[in-house]
C-alpha cells in the first residue's frame, strides 16, 4: 500500500518556496521617491534649456513627472562653495 506522505511533503515544500521568492522580490523591491511640489516652494515647471542650472532646484519635485525641472525664483545653492561666491 503506498505512503501518502510524499504528496502533502512535495506540496508544503513548493508553497514554502513560492513564499521565500514572494518575500525576497517584495524586500528589493526599489522605494517610492517622495517628490516635493515645485509650485508649492515657489517655482515653476519648465523645460530645461529656458532656466539656468543655478535656478534649478536642488530637491526632486513633481516637475520630473512631466519630463521637466523645476526652475526656481531665487538662485539655488548646491555646496558651500555656491554660497560664497553668491556673497561676493
Amino acid at each position: 500500500m503506498p505512503s501518502n506522505w510524499p504528496c502533502p511533503v512535495f506540496l508544503l515544500v513548493f508553497i514554502l518556496l513560492a513564499l521565500v521568492v514572494g518575500a525576497y522580490y517584495t524586500y528589493i523591491h526599489p522605494k517610492q521617491i517622495h517628490l516635493e511640489s515645485c509650485y508649492l516652494n515657489g517655482g515653476s515647471c519648465l523645460e530645461l534649456w529656458n532656466c539656468e542650472e543655478r535656478y534649478q532646484s536642488r530637491v526632486l519635485t513633481t516637475c520630473i513627472n512631466k519630463r521637466k525641472i523645476c526652475c526656481m525664483q531665487t538662485i539655488q545653492m548646491k555646496n558651500l562653495q555656491d554660497a560664497e561666491d553668491f556673497a561676493e
